[in-house]
């Protein structure tokens, strides 16, 4: 009976692939303190047990320390954090790795061309949604924009009545101001 659980005892499993192993461990919080900085008494017995134990482990510590070639910096503990790491053994090619943690797609920036300058843009008209490059594109994109609005607009829309209302008016103005410069010029080439 005992050859027969001899022979039928599990064996140890041994893994060739990849491996993904956990380890939490429990670690203490070390500050480092400033020379000069206020120290509460619980973290200056905790110093003073610290450096007493380095002095006893390590005679050559208390030589050097008598001597002043010693720069000892001063840490505090001051509770405990917890630690979980992952490890991926035999991981070919990151393969297991990018399964678990997908590097985030990196969206293609697409490069705005003016309608206008056919230049790269470096703006977007929120009204006629489109990228313009500058003042004088966007000038012509609004411009282009009211035509359409004064020829295809819904006068029936109180907001668009007004709108092309407004704009005949602006017209006229501009016509009539146009005409006074012209005459004006007219007039002074011809003294000329």
């Amino acid at each position: 009976m005992e050859l027969e659980k001899k022979k039928t005892r599990p064996t140890k499993r041994v893994f060739t692939g990849p491996i993904i192993k956990y380890q939490s461990l429990t670690m203490p919080l070390v500050e480092e303190l400033q020379a000069g900085s206020s120290v509460d008494s619980l973290a200056k017995m905790e110093l003073d047990e610290m450096d007493e134990s380095r002095d006893k482990s390590s005679g050559k510590e208390k030589q050097s320390k008598k001597s002043g070639n010693r720069k000892s910096t001063k840490v505090a503990v001051r509770g405990h954090c917890e630690r979980t790491f992952i490890t991926f053994e035999n991981d070919l090619d990151d393969a297991l790795f990018s399964t678990f943690f997908p590097k985030p797609q990196k969206r293609e920036r697409r490069s705005q061309i003016c309608a206008i300058t056919r230049l790269p843009a470096r703006y977007y008209d929120p009204v006629t949604q489109l990228p313009y490059r500058n003042l004088q594109a966007f000038k012509i994109l609004r411009e282009a924009y009211y035509q359409q609005l004064e020829d295809r607009g819904n006068p029936d829309n109180p907001d668009v009545s007004k709108w092309l209302e407004w704009r005949k008016r602006i017209k006229e103005y501009r016509l009539k101001s146009l005409n006074k410069n012209s005459s004006l010029m007219g007039m002074i080439s011809g003294s000329n």
